[in-house]
């Protein structure tokens, strides 16, 4: 018995250092990311990918459980909307996703498990112009804590995942290319385009890079500095200024600014001056999960005169501080050119 206990106790000691060193050596997060190129307007892309009503036609996971049972919240493709899923304990279980930041071309989602296990991880889906075609990109990430970082040594997490992510992409490409109007109806949706003017605006503003989830806090704490400190000055709507938009590293360079008609220098706000210029300007009217589709047209407009893009300008005549329903928002976006 004493031998047998000896045993027993060497085997218990040998497993917990095992366990010991497979948490060790176990990466901190997880992270898996796929792509693919789908022949398909980036805003009939973007549309699948933030309107979660959308996600029968290409999620992985409904050919998994078929007893899956949906409730959905908020409004689909808006910030805030989502689902929460009961389905069978040994394939889906239960939890809920969550639409937790837009921003241009990318959607910030959040997991919450909560059976068969709790956990939360957070990810982003994105659509982007490439050559002529749409890239979609699947990105998951969650931290990898103890006791979860040693499965994760011992099943390789990026392999099996990866192996949905790549399924459901393939099922969204196939879904919008042989689905042209969706296309077609991204495109109707897109509002007149006006060659204009940009007149000469000096404006009060906060500039910053940072990445994409950071743009709502940054435009909610810059208009709440830039109007204390502006106060009367200030002669127009806010407004954003987009110096640069970095699809892969999904960063931006960006200055929240409101138009005043004097210079205003303060601590962490600086003048900004942006000079009378030739621009494409077009009036959207709707949440701004759905903007995309005039940005695309924007775009595709300035390419198609043979013209380079300078500056980005989106002026929020009518915004959530002012209108609880989103479809009565009203944005003016300017892509200046030379």
């Amino acid at each position: 018995m004493k031998k047998f206990l000896k045993v027993l106790l060497i085997l218990i000691l040998i497993v917990i250092v095992i366990v010991g060193i497979l948490a060790a050596i176990a990466p901190k997060t997880i992270l898996v990311q796929r792509s693919t190129t789908i022949k398909g307007s980036r805003s009939a892309v973007f549309a699948q990918m933030t309107h979660f009503k959308n996600w029968p036609n290409w999620s992985p996971w409904y050919e998994m459980d078929t007893s899956v049972k949906m409730t959905y919240f908020g409004n689909d493709g808006e910030v805030g909307s989502g689902y929460h899923w009961v389905g069978d304990p040994k394939k889906s279980g239960e939890g809920e996703i969550t639409n937790l930041a837009l921003n241009g071309d990318s959607m910030q989602y959040g997991l919450k498990f909560v059976k068969p296990w709790k956990s939360e991880a957070t990810g982003y889906l994105v659509a982007s112009d490439s050559g002529g075609v749409t890239k979609a990109t699947w990105i998951f990430t969650m931290d990898n804590k103890f006791p979860h970082s040693v499965f994760s040594v011992l099943f390789n997490m990026d392999k099996m995942l990866g192996k949905d992510f790549e399924h459901g992409l393939d099922k969204m490409k196939q879904y919008v290319e042989s689905h042209p109007e969706s296309n077609t109806m991204a495109a109707a949706s897109a509002p007149m385009i006006q060659d204009t003017r940009f007149s000469l605006h000096i404006y009060a503003g906060i500039r910053k890079t940072m990445k994409w989830s950071e743009l709502s806090d940054f435009f909610k704490d810059s208009y709440a500095k830039i109007g204390q400190t502006a106060g009367s000055s200030i002669n127009g709507p806010a407004a954003a200024i987009y110096y640069k938009w970095d699809t892969e590293n999904q960063s931006t360079d960006v200055a929240a600014v409101m138009p005043v008609a004097n210079e205003v220098t303060a601590t962490g706000i600086i003048p900004i001056r942006v000079e009378s210029s030739k621009a494409l300007m077009a009036v959207y009217k709707g949440g701004y999960a759905s903007e995309g589709v005039v940005h695309d047209a924007l775009m595709s407009k300035v390419k198609e005169m043979g013209k380079k893009e300078k500056l980005v300008v989106e002026e929020y005549i009518k915004g959530p501080g002012q209108e609880k329903d989103s479809t009565q928002w009203i944005t003016n976006i300017y892509y200046l050119y030379e």
